[in-house]
């Protein structure tokens, strides 16, 4: 395909995304995405032109950008780690929608309705790219999906120079959102351990874009759309506990003092956990 081609459908994509409202996304036509053919080869197009493009849909209706260029065919040529995602299988138990490219654009539209961060929009439509790499002897069910997703992440952040925030975003997104759904679950110790991952003591926002694109993991299937995600306030308190005890101790490289203040962090977060009616959740969902 021709430069001048390629920029025209891009534009035309684009210009889908300009026009949309934001989170209005009709299941059935995206659904129809799976089986189109994706052109061989690489578009003629310079990367600054798609960077560009991508950055300014990310402000409007993005899925509608993604839809398009995989309806023209050039969503494989320009972004294959997303392209890659439709026609692998997970459960139907989980996930109605079965294929995980559908999934993906749920999702974004889902992170659509959530905020107008860019940053935050492109976590939540990345956070399954590992998924693509799962072995086909292991399908539909995608254990360590997580980590297989770091390496096209990284590709698809170095190929059109994003942002370091978008990266580090996603990276948080793609490794801990199954431990985001099931934070009610964890004990104490995990629990911490995964407030300190994603350094949410330090950096709240960074924490609110992850249970941004958690939130909208959970509600981008069907017949989920408006469903409760608790665990998106449970973490944040969790998070507000921790911050709270260690702002009572002075920082200390004594091993003693830190095992007296990770203690009391341990205790806060079982009360929180208790407080929550955690117990009783996880074993009537047992």
């Amino acid at each position: 395909m021709s430069a001048r081609a390629a920029k025209q459908l891009i534009d035309a994509a684009l210009g889908a995304a300009l026009c949309s409202r934001p989170g209005e996304i009709d299941y059935d036509e995206t659904a129809q995405l799976v089986d189109i053919p994706q052109r061989d080869g690489a578009a003629e197009v310079d990367r600054q032109t798609i960077r560009a493009a991508l950055i300014e849909a990310l402000d409007a209706a993005p899925h509608r950008f993604f839809a398009q260029l995989r309806r023209d065919g050039l969503l494989g040529p320009l972004f294959p780690e997303i392209d890659a995602m439709f026609g692998v299988p997970q459960p139907e138990h989980h996930h109605p929608e079965i294929d995980t490219g559908v999934h993906s654009l749920l999702v974004l539209a889902q992170a659509e309705r959530l905020s107008r961060r860019a940053c935050w929009r492109f976590a939540a439509l990345t956070h399954d790219l590992g998924k693509a790499r799962t072995p086909a002897s292991l399908l539909p069910r995608h254990h360590g999906h997580e980590a297989r997703g770091i390496a096209p992440l990284r590709a698809l952040v170095n190929r059109y120079c994003l942002p370091v925030s978008w990266g580090r975003c996603a990276e948080l997104a793609v490794l801990w959102h199954t431990h985001c759904h099931k934070s009610l679950e964890l004990r104490p110790a995990t629990l911490l351990k995964l407030i300190e991952r994603l350094g949410a003591e330090r950096h709240p926002m960074r924490l609110e874009g992850f249970l941004s694109a958690c939130e909208a993991d959970a509600r981008g299937r069907p017949g989920y759309e408006n469903c409760d995600y608790p665990q998106v306030e449970y973490l944040r308190r969790a998070a507000s506990a921790v911050r709270e005890v260690r702002s009572r101790h002075e920082p200390s490289n004594s091993t003693p003092v830190r095992r007296i203040q990770r203690s009391e962090i341990l205790s806060v977060l079982q009360r929180h956990r208790s407080d929550h009616g955690v117990g009783s959740i996880v074993r009537s969902a047992a």
